[in-house]
């Protein structure tokens, strides 16, 4: 039970002196902290960091919006594949019947109460569009 708790306590101990500590002159005193000095080029880098993921993630989801903008809406012909990727995206619940002519599929959108919409397929492509 001691290794066990000297074991804690080292991997403990060893994390904390894995801590990038920093060492400032401020007004002439000597100062140490975890974060970079004001004005130092760490802090400028440490910025310009989050200023390139701010940039990045904008760039994302900017494209996403503008993918999701370019989606079509629904066609007669398309397939299922296609439908996931139209406009309508991924139904709230599809219902499949098998038979010996084949597989039927309804796909229910709920868009808002009292406004469903739905699409319908015979063996993997859209024939039918029900929308109110």
């Amino acid at each position: 039970m001691k290794k066990i708790l000297f074991a804690v306590g080292v991997s403990l101990i060893s994390q904390f002196a894995i801590a990038q500590v920093y060492q400032c002159k401020v007004g002439g005193s000597l100062l140490f902290q975890d974060k970079p000095c004001t004005g130092s080029k760490e802090q400028a880098d440490a910025i310009r960091k989050k200023q390139n993921d701010y940039k990045s993630a904008q760039a994302a989801r900017e494209q996403r919006e503008a993918e999701w903008a370019a989606r079509k809406e629904p066609k007669i012909g398309m397939t299922k594949t296609e439908a996931y990727k139209s406009s309508w995206g991924y139904p709230d619940k599809e219902n499949v019947t098998t038979s010996v002519n084949g597989t039927s599929e309804q796909w229910v959108y709920r868009v808002r109460p009292g406004l469903t919409k739905y699409l319908y397929f015979k063996n993997d492509i859209l024939t039918t569009i029900q929308d109110f």
